[in-house]
């Protein structure tokens, strides 16, 4: 019945916004148990989608026909909770591999000193 709702309703954009919600979705997708999540975003309208389709397609049209590379900003999008959370949990994962490969950086220089500079 949720799915029938218009895109601009206050019981979508409190599933869009909803951390718990995003959570166990995040992690049933993770755990290869269901698709990919289909949550509408109410600052999405049907009017707002038209118009990011329309700029994207300009965009794409201008930068075929300029001799020169051109780079246009992506327009802003707003962030479900899902996306939020993929986004901290890709951070945190960044974060343990810098931080592994820092501490086995500091113990090879540990055990291989540099070699003292030649003097003349």
């Amino acid at each position: 019945m949720a799915d029938h709702l218009p895109s601009t309703s206050h019981l979508r954009n409190a599933l869009a916004q909803d951390e718990e919600l995003a959570e166990m979705l995040e992690d049933r997708i993770t755990a290869g148990r269901d698709r990919e999540p289909q949550i509408a975003l109410t600052e999405m309208t049907a009017e707002w989608q038209m118009q990011a389709q329309t700029v994207a397609l300009l965009q794409a049209l201008v930068s075929q026909g300029a001799r020169r590379k051109v780079s246009f900003p992506p327009l802003p999008r707003p962030m479900t909770a899902t996306e939020k959370l993929r986004k901290k949990r890709r951070e945190e994962a960044r974060e343990r591999t810098t931080s592994r490969i820092a501490a086995a950086q500091a113990r090879w220089d540990a055990n291989h000193p540099a070699p003292a500079p030649p003097t003349s």
